[in-house]
């Protein structure tokens, strides 16, 4: 059997986890959710309220990190040419792009 898990954001500001058709957790946010992305087994979620908090997959938040200007869209970032490496891309409306590895 093929097991799968898939990370929901929905519009009324809380992220869903739903492994093999069942909701296996639910994280309720302050605001509104603008993007997630998944590095390993870390979730990170964008926020309207210039934070980005980051989960581990079982929903346990583990850190925030806060950013100057409101966030438009976050992405997975990963390079494997030279080495392997995996990072978060975060859009700010002033037009900045940050790549952030870890806290």
């Amino acid at each position: 059997m093929t097991e799968y898990r898939i990370i929901i954001a929905t519009r009324d500001s809380k992220v869903h986890t739903l492994r093999n058709g069942e909701i296996i957790n639910v994280i309720e946010l302050e605001t509104p959710t603008c993007g997630i992305a998944r590095v390993d087994r870390n979730l990170y979620v964008g926020q309207l309220n210039k934070k980005i908090h980051c989960f581990h997959v079982k929903g346990r938040k583990m850190y925030t990190i806060y950013t100057p200007h409101a966030i438009s869209c976050i992405s997975l970032m990963s390079l494997t040419r030279t080495r392997h490496f995996k990072g978060l891309l975060a859009a700010l409306d002033n037009g900045e792009v940050r790549l952030y590895k870890g806290k």
